[in-house]
């Protein structure tokens, strides 16, 4: 059964989907870093990619995995795809009353940075700052270490938006 599954494409599913992934190059001179859309809408450049390498591809965490095929996370490119996604649908002609959005994300993080990073430099963004850590972030998996340039990166959109009470 694993074996079928080996050999579909985007294009070979029914429903629409759209991954992320950041291309960080190979060893050809002109493969320059660039994000990448992997989807199966009309028109798509990236319909014949396989379905386990599209997965795997959006999926790849630097310092957790390496990359792979020269892909690393989508994270990088795109936090939340979900407004990419219903674009693609909409120019592809899906009315938007007939789309339905499923997101994976991470939850709410309640991070927090006092106004103390307002001196920092380099190494306090990268390490945080062991004489004053009156701030609340949570280690990352990467190397089980604070660093709150990373964590701002790779959580930045996990907020509690709300819609303004007043529009101005």
């Amino acid at each position: 059964m694993v074996n079928k599954y080996r050999k579909k494409t985007l294009n070979s599913i029914d429903q629409k989907v759209l991954l992320t992934s950041f291309f960080v190059g190979s060893t050809s001179p002109i493969a320059y870093w660039k994000p990448i859309l992997l989807n199966n809408f009309p028109g798509s450049e990236t319909g014949d990619t396989l379905l386990a390498d599209a997965v795997v591809f959006s999926g790849a965490m630097p310092g957790m995995f390496g990359s792979y095929k020269g892909n690393v996370d989508g994270a990088f490119v795109h936090h939340d795809p979900t407004l990419a996604a219903i674009a693609l649908a909409v120019a592809a002609g899906i009315r938007l009353s007939d789309i339905v959005a499923i997101c994976f994300g991470t939850g709410f993080m309640r991070n927090t940075l006092g106004s103390e990073s307002a001196g920092w430099g380099a190494q306090q963004w990268q390490q945080g700052d062991p004489e004053r850590p009156n701030y609340h972030l949570q280690p990352l998996l990467i190397n089980g270490t604070i660093s709150p340039i990373l964590n701002i990166s790779l959580n930045g959109t996990s907020t509690n938006l709300r819609a303004p009470r007043k529009i101005f």
